[in-house]
């Protein structure tokens, strides 16, 4: 769904990781039905484990960290490749729905995890990454952040006046 917006709206290059074979299937029909395909790229995997050689400007994990127990290795990685922001969205641990849909997926056996925004707050610095925004929208933590060193890069590359 968002490579596919992303392209929409004119980005040259965008590539969607899924671990799931069927999602990433719907969306390359999705792209070549568009007229999108030529600039969408689509892999099987997880980022952690593809694309050693990655470097993107814009990273987003978004229905991501709800399943991760461990969050941090991904987050720790979306700095590395990540040139310019991070895009993510957390499920807020303190909605009257949270233990409803934790209740109902463990019944499936898929543990679901629920976050504060002090500890995202905290998984961002321990990844190196540092939040421009946190916005509560829904049941969710919408997150916009960039890796630490951000401003020091952007201030070195930029020309100075």
């Amino acid at each position: 769904i968002f490579c596919l917006e992303l392209a929409r709206r004119g980005a040259g290059r965008v590539t969607g990781l899924d671990i799931a074979g069927a999602m990433l299937e719907m969306a390359r029909a999705a792209a070549v039905k568009e007229g999108l395909a030529p600039r969408c790229a689509f892999v099987r995997g997880d980022l952690l484990h593809v694309l050693p050689d990655a470097r993107f400007d814009v990273t987003i994990g978004i229905g991501l960290f709800d399943y991760l127990a461990d969050p941090l290795p991904v987050l720790t990685r979306m700095r590395e490749v990540t040139a310019d922001r991070v895009i993510l969205s957390f499920p807020r641990l303190n909605t009257w729905r949270a233990p409803l849909r934790k209740l109902r997926l463990a019944l499936r056996g898929c543990p679901v995890y629920f976050y504060t925004r002090s500890r995202i707050e905290t998984l961002l610095a321990q990844a190196g990454l540092r939040a421009i925004k946190v916005e509560r929208v829904g049941k969710l933590y919408c997150v916009v952040a960039v890796p630490s060193d951000h401003l020091i890069r952007t201030a070195i590359s930029s020309p100075s006046g």
